[in-house]
């Protein structure tokens, strides 16, 4: 069955649990989704202060991270707020130290097993890994922005892109306040698995407003929007190959007034209900 269309919930609507991994004692962590056939997973994982681990170990598939709070070293590298990296599978990690703690939102393309030691040599390419980006030395751009898109006002920054399958990692803003013609939007699809957690803000589409800590799995070909921002947002963005939007003609009111209506499995059907964040 692979993962299950989540669209959406709430990352504080979860619980957290504690010593879900037996390799990182001590490490609570939330499950956003996870793949029932390769054991592929999107978590939340939330280092202790103090907490460490010595090498050298590598996972057998790639992993990707994002840093949500606090601060912490991966083999001597210092990763403060927004900082991403992408480590190919056989990448070898010799030590992880968080004095601070931390919140990591971290992106497993196979189960999260960690193997002590060094691969062998050559068994695995390394050449596509970035092991450290500071998303605030990027410069914001336009780039593969969609004009049908225009009127949003929105500015991407792009962590990484797969020369192969165009697979992409970026972090989205969303401009507050515009609206399509007539407040009537397209609905869209895409060809692509669309992967999203929003870091700040809202965005509101007919089924709900998302803002930060929403997260949602969508297939390939599935419906959704449209969308707009009254105070606008930034997510985190992942993509299975290259955007290729494919809209509707505008047949669709964008209200401030939303009745909320999750698209959820049956399992996650208790966070059907609207999560509030406290506004004062």
């Amino acid at each position: 069955m692979a993962r299950q269309h989540i669209d959406y919930f709430h990352a504080q609507q979860l619980p957290w649990e504690t010593d879900a991994y037996a390799s990182l004692p001590g490490v609570q962590s939330k499950t956003l989704s996870v793949d029932d056939e390769t054991g592929a997973c999107t978590v939340i994982l939330r280092y202790p202060p103090g907490w460490r681990m010595q090498g050298p170990w590598h996972l057998p598939d790639d992993v990707e991270f994002y840093l949500l709070d606090g601060k912490f070293e991966l083999n001597g590298q210092l990763y403060t707020l927004d900082c991403y990296g992408f480590l190919p599978a056989g990448w070898v990690s010799e030590s992880v130290v968080t004095e601070t703690g931390a919140d990591i939102i971290t992106f497993f393309e196979g189960r999260p097993e960690f193997v002590m030691g060094r691969p062998e040599e050559g068994q695995y390419d390394l050449s596509l890994a970035i092991p450290y980006k500071n998303t605030f030395d990027m410069p914001w751009t336009t780039d593969g922005i969609d004009p049908d898109y225009s009127w949003f006002r929105m500015r991407n920054k792009f962590l990484r892109i797969d020369p192969k399958t165009n697979a992409c990692t970026l972090i989205v803003e969303q401009g507050a306040q515009h609206l399509p013609k007539d407040n009537i939007g397209c609905t869209e699809a895409h060809p692509t698995v669309e992967e999203i957690f929003i870091l700040s803000g809202e965005v509101r589409c007919p089924y709900g407003v998302l803002s930060a800590g929403m997260y949602l799995y969508r297939p390939p070909d599935i419906r959704h929007g449209p969308y707009f921002s009254r105070y606008s947002n930034v997510m985190l963005l992942r993509l299975s190959g290259a955007l290729d939007n494919n809209f509707s003609e505008p047949n669709t009111e964008c209200s401030l007034y939303i009745d909320p209506k999750p698209r959820l499995p049956d399992e996650l059907a208790q966070y059907r209900e609207m999560y509030k964040p406290e506004l004062y």
